[in-house]
């Protein structure tokens, strides 16, 4: 594969919060990951509210939840606001479709991220259906997007699986240098926190 991999045009639904913070929209975020009921309500409450603003222009559309960073599958969060999105809005939901065969690395770990490395962690086993029906739309959702290099490996990987089709996302939220206080949804921006441009930028 030559060149830099592509950036993953994401729309943030809740809003960003500083890297590094302890309170607001990140223990929040954080509290719902591990599963507490408050917090889950809360967040995908917010989730379902924001989901008919996700990329609106998309009408066909095949969504996958992004594996977590271990071997495996992906958290009760991830997985409930992938079910909220793709409900919501009319489109597929592929549970099984992406999946981490290995550990790689998180961002909050710090050091550099190597997508491409990453890719090689991942596996898309598409549905006979994706390959058979016209392109469409490939949306990952994820909980917290940062440096953006999960979901670029993620769609490396989609891409060398042989699915034609554009690769977007939606994020529940966004860790930043520079983050403001969460809007009640979040607009949309590049998969790397310091680009940004409107739903449906390339």
């Amino acid at each position: 594969m030559g060149g830099d991999p592509e950036e993953v045009p994401t729309t943030v639904l809740l809003g960003s919060f500083p890297v590094g913070a302890e309170g607001g929209l990140h223990a929040l975020i954080r509290d719902a990951r591990q599963g507490q009921p408050a917090a889950l309500e809360v967040v995908l409450r917010a989730v379902a509210a924001a989901a008919d603003h996700v990329w609106p222009e998309i009408g066909r559309g095949l969504v996958y939840p992004v594996p977590g960073h271990l071997a495996g599958g992906f958290s009760p969060l991830v997985r409930a606001a992938a079910e909220i999105i793709a409900r919501r809005r009319g489109w597929e939901l592929d549970l099984d479709g992406l999946v981490r065969l290995r550990p790689s690395p998180e961002a909050k770990l710090g050091g550099p991220r190597d997508p491409e490395a990453e890719a090689q962690t991942l596996w898309v086993r598409p549905r006979a259906s994706t390959f058979r029906q016209a392109p469409q739309t490939i949306v990952l959702v994820d909980d917290i997007v940062r440096s953006g290099a999960s979901l670029i490996a993620c769609a490396e990987a989609v891409r060398r699986s042989g699915v034609d089709g554009r690769v977007v996302a939606a994020a529940i939220s966004r860790a930043s240098v520079r983050a403001r206080e969460p809007a009640p949804r979040g607009g949309p921006s590049s998969a790397r926190p310091q680009a940004a441009g409107r739903p449906g930028d390339p």
